[in-house]
């Protein structure tokens, strides 16, 4: 790994690659957890508010070969913005299926929909520190 390509990017996207990376690691932990219990539901909501900042920090990082500096990916990051509240919304309302949904969509998508891309982007760092020279 190219720790060196971290180490020049913009803070925005360095706390963009942590956070992402604490997720993927908690992702896990959260599915395999009892549903209900008490490490459940903290795991939960910690990874509830890093998936938000996720999102909201992904529009300070910029694409400026794409129009106004947004990228397909960011479409990851509003649907992001719309489905954790909704989970939480479900959750709170007693509709586990709703929960599950939204927040196994989450991760799907965010994995799938913004994370492989990043990482398959010759022009991006995730791409840069872990392919690149």
């Amino acid at each position: 790994m190219n720790i060196e390509v971290f180490n020049q990017a913009s803070l925005a996207v360095q706390v963009h690659i942590i956070l992402a990376l604490v997720a993927i690691l908690v992702s896990p932990a959260i599915l395999v957890l009892k549903k209900g219990s008490k490490l459940h539901k903290l795991l939960g909501k910690f990874w509830a508010l890093i998936m938000l900042g996720l999102a909201l920090g992904s529009f300070g990082i910029n694409s400026f070969d794409m129009p106004y500096g947004v990228s397909p990916i960011h479409i990851v990051s509003v649907i992001v913005l719309i489905s954790v509240p909704l989970g939480v919304y479900h959750i709170r309302r007693g509709n586990l299926r709703g929960h599950k949904q939204a927040m196994l969509g989450t991760m799907i998508g965010g994995i799938l929909g913004a994370g492989l891309p990043a990482l398959l982007s010759p022009d991006r760092a995730l791409n840069l520190m872990f392919f690149g020279s």
